[in-house]
């Protein structure tokens, strides 16, 4: 078994390394990669919401949302 110190590094052009998009987020302050975290996170929860609004359950727990009008039937 080798040890971890003989082992060379993998190739990047044949490790499916995004090279470009390491060296963008090394670019990137931190405050910077937080705010694009956040603007991801906000997307998750509006497209979760709308999918909940839409199928009427949340598909996490299979349950009505708390928010949901009761339906009235005539």
């Amino acid at each position: 078994m080798a040890c971890m110190s003989e082992q060379t590094p993998p190739d990047p052009s044949e490790a499916d390394l995004d090279i470009d998009l390491l060296m963008e987020l090394h670019a990137m302050t931190p405050a910077e990669r937080v705010a694009g975290h956040d603007a991801a996170l906000q997307l998750v929860q509006a497209l979760r919401e709308a999918g909940t609004n839409f199928y009427g359950v949340d598909p996490r727990t299979l349950r009505r949302p708390s928010h949901s009008s009761p339906d009235v039937t005539a």
